[in-house]
């Protein structure tokens, strides 16, 4: 089961709804977004990786759920609404203003449906790894890539990303003064 709750799951579908609106409304690329949920995606593993004592094991135990996510993507596109893509050589990152806007609008929702619905940290992990997968599945349904490739994209990219940022942040400030 992906959601624990009735809660998580709603707060997925919100969450899910501010992404593609905001990919939309300002052509954001699937790169793009893909870079700001693997942010979110890291802030959130660094509150909890807090308890862990590998930040190793906990960046592939992430991969592991966003793999195990995107096989249940695999049948479907799970990312309704969004433009076909193709890779480019352009700034993927695009415009700072939307990026950072993106950034805020879904940590803002995501801090809002936690508080309203009492998730805790693990739900709202559960919530963004399936956020990422959504974007991900754009890999094999858009962009015709086999899902070992989007396999290996995982665990080349997206779990050393995990890996960095937390260890990065762990050095640059102690935990609990965000």
């Amino acid at each position: 089961m992906e959601f624990h709750t009735a809660e998580e799951a709603a707060a997925y579908h919100l969450l899910q709804q501010v992404l593609v609106n905001h990919m939309q409304n300002h052509d954001l690329h699937v790169m793009t977004a893909s870079t700001v949920v693997i942010y979110l995606l890291g802030d959130l593993a660094w509150q909890l990786s807090a308890a862990e004592s590998s930040i190793q094991t906990f960046a592939q135990e992430c991969g592991t759920g966003l793999k195990q996510r995107l096989r249940a993507r695999h049948a479907a596109p799970a990312l309704p609404g969004v433009a076909p893509v193709t890779l480019c050589d352009e700034d993927v990152l695009g415009p700072d203003a939307p990026v950072r806007g993106l950034i805020h609008s879904l940590g803002q929702f995501l801090a809002d449906a936690s508080a309203e619905h009492d998730l805790d940290l693990e739900g709202s992990l559960r919530i963004v790894l399936s956020l990422l997968a959504d974007l991900l599945a754009v890999f094999l349904h858009q962009l015709d890539y086999a899902l070992e490739e989007v396999d290996a994209l995982i665990e080349q990219e997206v779990v050393p990303l995990l890996q960095y940022y937390v260890t990065r942040k762990r050095s640059c400030r102690p935990h609990g003064h965000q």
